[in-house]
């Protein structure tokens, strides 16, 4: 009974902490986030490519996601590309860059996607340029990421010029 006992208060501390990371304040407005989607998006559109863009908070929910007729599967990799700024603080395409990443080329239209690639175990971490950091200060607050264009670095382009809309109003 007394070692049942002495676990409590750690088990309680534990959901404190949880609860307070649940209702910690996003740092990145709703008109922000849309705002850089959309500015992503218009961007890659204007250059004759659909794509998602997604901005997501520092615990990796998504405030916005924005498709313009890209593929469903875009969403999963603008989710993957936001998790890797997120996981080892560069953009998606430095990441690909510092593993000596080399693309494959585009595929086909209408080809099923190709598997996930699994780096360093982590099933979520992903080379392809298209992620970016948001940052206040040099505080790390988010990221935007485009998935769609054909290249990484078409996406990434993109991703920057919505984080670029956003820069002012974030805090």
């Amino acid at each position: 009974m007394t070692r049942c006992l002495a676990f409590v208060p750690i088990a309680i501390l534990a959901f404190v902490g949880i609860a307070q990371a649940a209702q910690a304040p996003q740092r990145i407005a709703l008109e922000a986030a849309l705002d850089g989607a959309r500015t992503a998006v218009d961007t890659c559109k204007g250059n004759g490519y659909n794509v998602t863009a997604m901005v997501m908070d520092a615990n990796q929910i998504p405030i916005a996601v924005l498709r313009n007729g890209a593929g469903p599967g875009t969403v999963e990799v603008a989710r993957r590309k936001g998790y890797t700024v997120l996981k080892t603080g560069m953009s998606s395409l430095a990441f690909g860059q510092s593993i000596n990443f080399t693309p494959p080329p585009p595929l086909p239209p209408g080809s099923p996607p190709r598997p996930p690639l699994v780096i360093n175990g982590d099933p979520n971490l992903t080379p392809f340029g298209g992620g970016v950091a948001l940052k206040a200060g040099s505080e790390t607050i988010g990221a935007l990421s485009v998935s769609g264009a054909p290249g990484g670095d078409k996406d990434n382009a993109c991703a920057e010029a919505g984080a670029a809309k956003m820069a002012g109003a974030l805090k």
